[in-house]
C-alpha cells in the first residue's frame, strides 16, 4: 500500500517481485543502463537510504525519485499500476518503416520525409553499396581514404540514383539539400556502430582516436617482450625558475635565468626512469639527447648534496645502472621511441647512436603521445614535486598555485644547484617507489629480479661493453671535416673546424691524408674533438691549437664569441684568451641587467653558463680570471671501437 510520505514505504508493502516489468531484451544499451540505474535508485531509496547516499551512489536527485515514484503508481490500461515500466519513456522498440512513397506531393522542402532515406536504400541495393563502401561498414575492410570527403561521396551518391533512373520529382532529387543530412547521419551511425579506430579515421582522421584510445585501455601492436626492450626519450623545461649568483668586481647579485630542460630515457615495462640529463639551455639540442645516452652508460653513484645538505635517498632509490649488477651487460634495447618534433636531429647523430646500441630509432606520429606513454607518465609525476617550489612556473598562466615565480626565485635564491640536486632525488626516488602496475614493487626491485639470472642463462644478443662509456665517451656533436694542408707551402696537416685549427702528432705527419674527408665527433669541451674515417674506423682526437686552447668552453660559446667579434662587440688579440674576454663582457652585461631590469630573466645566457663556469656544475660565477686547464687527452680506441662497430652491427643482423 502506497503512504503520503515516501520515507515510510518498505519493500515488502510494495511486493516488487510482482511489480509490473518492462522487456528489457527490446530495449538499446543505452535505455537498458538508463533503466537499470533508476531501478536500483528507486529500490535504494524505499529501503531507507537518505536521499543524499542515492545521489553519491547512483546520481539520481530527489526530485527525479519523486517523479519516478508517483509515475510508478499511475494505474495502467490493463489495470494494474505502471510498475517499473514507467522508469522507460519515449523507446522506440520497433523501426520506423516507411509505407508512404517518397515524392514531391508527399514531401515539402524537407518536410515529411521522415523514413524516406531508409526506404531509398532499401528501393537502391547499389547506392547503400557505395555508402557502405565509403565507410568500411562491412568486417575486415579499411576505408577507402584517411581524409573521408562527405561532399564528394553527396556527389557520387546522386550520380548513381540518377543512373538508377532517380526523376528530378522523386526523393532525394526533390528537396533543397537533395537528402545531404540524411546521408551524413547514416554515415556517422556506421562508423559509431562498427566502433574501429579504421572508420573513425577515415572520416575525422587520426587525430579523432588518440583521446579516445587514452582511457580503452588498448595498446599498441608493439610491445616490449622483455624488461627494457623499448625505451621512450623525451625532453620537457623544469616548471621552475632558477638563479645564479654572479660575483663582479666586488659585488654579488642574483639573477634570475631561463628554464632548465629535463631530459629523460624510461624503459616502456617496467616503467622505470634508466637515464637522464638536466641541460641548462631552454631549447635542448641533439648534444643533450647524446649526452643522455653517455649518463645511460655512466655507472650511477649517490650525489653529495652541498647546497641542500638535508636532501636524502629513499632506501633501494637510484638509477640501474649503479645498483644492478651487471645491468649493462644484460641491457638490450630494441627500439627507442622519440618524439616528432624530434625529427629535426641530425642523420649522422641517429646512425651514430644506432651503430653504437644496435637499436632501432622511432619517431611517433604529430599530437600521438599515446607511443610514448611510459616517458609522459613519468614527467607528469615529477612535475607534481617540482610544482611544491616557491619558483615554480605551474602547469600554464592559469594555474591558480603560480605568483610572481621570477620574484620568489630572487627572494628565496632557487639556485640552478639547489634545483639540480632536487631533480636528481626526485627521479632516484621515483625508481624506488612502489608501482601499482608492478603489484606493490617498485622499479628497481622489478629490474633486479630479472636480471638476477640473466648473467648465468647468457644471451644470443651482445651485450654492451663494461668500459664503453669510460674509453668512448659519446660526443655532443658529429659534423663533417676535410684534412688541410700543403707540402708544397709547408703548411702541416690540419682540420679547421668554428675559427680555429686542430691537429696532433699523428695528423702532423699524415700528409698522405690531405683532402680526405673524416668525421669530427665534438666533445664537450671543444678543445678536442675525436676522428674518424668515413668507414667508422678511430683515426684518433686531435686539439685546438692557438688562443682557443686556454681555457674551457663548448661550441656554443665559441659560435658566440666569433659573431660578438665580428660585430666589434669584443675584441681580443691574437695572444689574448677570448674566452676570458668573452667572460668579462657577459659579466658585465648581467651586472647592467641586474641594475637596470631586477627581477627579470635573462635571455639567452644559459647556453654559456656552462663556460662561465669553467665546466664545472653550476654555482657561484665569479669574474676572477681560472687557472688554465689543458684538454684531456683521451686514448687511442680504434680497436676497442672496431670492435664494438662489429658486434653491433651482427646484433642487428
Amino acid at each position: 500500500m502506497r503512504h503520503t510520505a515516501s520515507r515510510e514505504i518498505r519493500l515488502e508493502e510494495l511486493d516488487l517481485q510482482h511489480a509490473p516489468l518492462p522487456d528489457t531484451e527490446l530495449l538499446p544499451s543505452g535505455k537498458r543502463a538508463q533503466y537499470d540505474k533508476l531501478r536500483s535508485a528507486l529500490e535504494a531509496y524505499w529501503g531507507g537510504m537518505p536521499p543524499r547516499e542515492v545521489l553519491r551512489i547512483h546520481g539520481v536527485s530527489r526530485q527525479r525519485l519523486s517523479y519516478h515514484e508517483d509515475r510508478f503508481f499511475l494505474p495502467h490500461a490493463d489495470g494494474r499500476v505502471w510498475g517499473f515500466r514507467a522508469l522507460i519513456s519515449g523507446t522506440r522498440i520497433k523501426q520506423y518503416d516507411r509505407e508512404q512513397p517518397s515524392n514531391g506531393q508527399t514531401i515539402n522542402d524537407g518536410a515529411g520525409a521522415a523514413g524516406s532515406f531508409t526506404q531509398l536504400l532499401k528501393a537502391y541495393p547499389t547506392a547503400k553499396a557505395v555508402l557502405d563502401k565509403a565507410i568500411a561498414r562491412q568486417e575486415g575492410r579499411e576505408p577507402e581514404s584517411i581524409a573521408l570527403n562527405l561532399a564528394e561521396l553527396h556527389r557520387t551518391l546522386l550520380g548513381v540514383l540518377r543512373h538508377e533512373g532517380v526523376g528530378p520529382t522523386q526523393y532525394p532529387l526533390c528537396t533543397v539539400t537533395c537528402a545531404y543530412q540524411a546521408m551524413r547521419n547514416y554515415v556517422l551511425d556506421g562508423i559509431r556502430d562498427r566502433g574501429t579506430g579504421a572508420a573513425r579515421n577515415g572520416l575525422f582522421g587520426q587525430e579523432a582516436n588518440d583521446g579516445l584510445d587514452g582511457g580503452s585501455g588498448k595498446t599498441g601492436w608493439l610491445q616490449p617482450l622483455l624488461p627494457c626492450d623499448i625505451a621512450c626519450y623525451d625532453e620537457q623545461q623544469l616548471p621552475a625558475i632558477g638563479t645564479v649568483t654572479i660575483e663582479h668586481e666586488g659585488h654579488r647579485f642574483v639573477l634570475p635565468m631561463e628554464r632548465m630542460s629535463l631530459c629523460l630515457l624510461v624503459s616502456q615495462h617496467p616503467k622505470c626512469i634508466l637515464a637522464y640529463h638536466l641541460s641548462h639551455r631552454s631549447r635542448v639540442s641533439s648534444a643533450d639527447f647524446l649526452e643522455t645516452f653517455n649518463n645511460l652508460l655512466t655507472p650511477w653513484s649517490p650525489r653529495e648534496f652541498k647546497s641542500l645538505p638535508d636532501l636524502a635517498y629513499k632506501e633501494g632509490s637510484g638509477l640501474p645502472n649503479g645498483l644492478i649488477p651487471g645491468f649493462l651487460e644484460g641491457l638490450r634495447i630494441a627500439l627507442i621511441r622519440l618524439d616528432n618534433d624530434l625529427t629535426h636531429y641530425a642523420d649522422a647523430i641517429l646512425v651514430y647512436l644506432r651503430e653504437l646500441l644496435g637499436a632501432a630509432i622511432e619517431f611517433g606520429k604529430v599530437g600521438r603521445w599515446l607511443t610514448r606513454y611510459a616517458v609522459e607518465q613519468v614527467f607528469a609525476a615529477l612535475q607534481k614535486e617540482i610544482s611544491r617550489l616557491p619558483s615554480t612556473t605551474g602547469s600554464g598562466p592559469a594555474d591558480r598555485h603560480v605568483h610572481d615565480p621570477v620574484g620568489n626565485a630572487v627572494k628565496w635564491n632557487v639556485s640552478f644547484e639547489e634545483l639540480s640536486e632536487l631533480v636528481e632525488v626526485i627521479v632516484a626516488n621515483f625508481n624506488g617507489a612502489p608501482r601499482r602496475e608492478l603489484y606493490g614493487a617498485t622499479p628497481i626491485e622489478a629490474l633486479r629480479r630479472e636480471w638476477a639470472g640473466r648473467h648465468a642463462e647468457g644471451s644470443a644478443i651482445p651485450g654492451y661493453l663494461p668500459t664503453l662509456a669510460e674509453h668512448i665517451p659519446l660526443p655532443v656533436g658529429i659534423c663533417k671535416v676535410t684534412i688541410r694542408g700543403s707540402e708544397k707551402k709547408g703548411v702541416p696537416p690540419y682540420i679547421e673546424l668554428d675559427h680555429a685549427k686542430y691537429t696532433s702528432d699523428l695528423l702532423h705527419c699524415a700528409w698522405h691524408l690531405i683532402g680526405t674527408p673524416m668525421i669530427a665527433l665534438l666533445q664537450r669541451d671543444h678543445r678536442l674533438i675525436q676522428i674518424r674515417y668515413r668507414n667508422g674506423s678511430s683515426f684518433g682526437p686531435v686539439n685546438v691549437t692557438g688562443h682557443w686552447s686556454h681555457s674551457f668552453h663548448d661550441r656554443p660559446t665559441r659560435q658566440e664569441i666569433v659573431r660578438l667579434h665580428k660585430q666589434r662587440t669584443i675584441q681580443y688579440a691574437g695572444s689574448d684568451d677570448p674566452i676570458e674576454v668573452f667572460k668579462a663582457h657577459k659579466m658585465e652585461q648581467m651586472r647592467a641587467h641586474a641594475n637596470r631590469n631586477p627581477g627579470k630573466v635573462v635571455r639567452g645566457s644559459n647556453k654559456v653558463l656552462s663556460t662561465l663556469s669553467g665546466g664545472t656544475p653550476i654555482g657561484p660565477i665569479s669574474s676572477a680570471p681560472a687557472a688554465p686547464v689543458a684538454p684531456a687527452h683521451a686514448p687511442d680506441t680504434t680497436d676497442l671501437w672496431t670492435s664494438t662497430r662489429l658486434a653491433a652491427q651482427e646484433s642487428l643482423k
